[in-house]
């Protein structure tokens, strides 16, 4: 059988001859969004076009990483010694105490101060309508919204029209520290606080679109914004929490404080619960530790 000018060639190629060039298909393009859409961030910024695809943006940041690289080496490497000059650098907040080194955290984002199972602890393994009774703290009384457990997890069924939806359990206190996992993390679902009634609590909000969380006031069953934690990572699991003592309001996130405001007149609202503002159904929640500290 004779070989064809390619067959030949194939036959006589030497192992140390190169191996062939790859080539990309004709027909391969990078993928772009369907029907036109963009992201996010070219919705927001037009003009900037894709952080993938603009060097001049791509570059910012990374002059912007290097930047905090520096100032993170210089402000939390050195200790909180002497800048070389005299002055003396403030030392970083999480310098552990002369007493022993930092609490270390009990779980995936928890809140190193509280400790599931030994502070009251609903782990909401039960099923029914409504929420049953929190351990060692009394009832799930339902504010707005049809609320049920089932498969270890407390969930809004559907919320009402009127909204803000809220379950919480009474006579806690007004000084607290609480946390929750937002098993699905829907816009607007919380920790509550400070709970006087269904028209009047405090909600420590998830914002996934915005990739933030959000404080919410309620009052006379109308809903104010009280200011949102920056960027921070929320998705599936994410805890929030809460250390309300006085006037002063630290909000939690994955166990770290995201955010302090201040409370001029905080109510005398003793409940802590669970809720949303906004009409989405589907939050589910589930490990909610509560201790009372005043």
């Amino acid at each position: 059988m004779e070989l064809s000018d390619a067959d030949e060639g194939t036959e006589g190629a030497t192992a140390d001859a190169a191996p062939p060039t790859p080539t990309r298909d004709a027909a391969f393009q990078p993928l772009e969004p369907e029907d036109g859409r963009r992201s996010d961030f070219e919705r927001f910024y037009p003009d900037a076009g894709s952080p993938l695809r603009n060097p001049a943006l791509l570059g910012g940041i990374a002059a912007v990483v290097v930047f905090l690289v520096v100032v993170g080496i210089v402000v939390f490497g050195g200790g909180g010694g002497s800048d070389g000059d005299g002055t003396t650098l403030p030392k970083s907040s999480t310098t552990a105490p002369a007493s022993g080194p930092p609490k270390a955290a009990r779980g995936p984002g928890s809140d190193p101060d509280l400790a599931p199972g030994t502070d009251p602890t609903d782990r909401f393994a039960r099923t029914g309508a409504g929420l049953g009774a929190f351990p060692n703290l009394g009832a799930w009384v339902v504010g707005r919204g049809v609320w049920a457990t089932a498969n270890g997890h407390a969930a809004l069924l559907k919320a009402d029209p009127a909204g803000p939806n809220l379950v919480s359990v009474a006579d806690v206190s007004a000084d607290v520290e609480a946390q929750v996992t937002v098993v699905t993390p829907v816009g607007g679902a919380g920790i509550a606080f400070r709970v006087v009634d269904a028209d009047n609590f405090w909600l420590w909000t998830v914002t996934p679109g915005y990739g933030t969380a959000t404080l919410v006031r309620v009052e006379g069953g109308k809903v104010s914004l009280a200011g949102n934690s920056g960027i921070t990572l929320v998705r599936p699991g994410v805890v929030v929490g809460v250390h309300a003592s006085g006037g002063t309001v630290e909000l939690l996130a994955n166990g770290v404080v995201v955010k302090t405001v201040t409370d001029p007149s905080p109510n005398p609202g003793a409940g802590v619960g669970v809720g949303t503002v906004g009409k989405a159904s589907g939050a589910v929640f589930d490990d909610m530790v509560v201790k009372a500290v005043g």
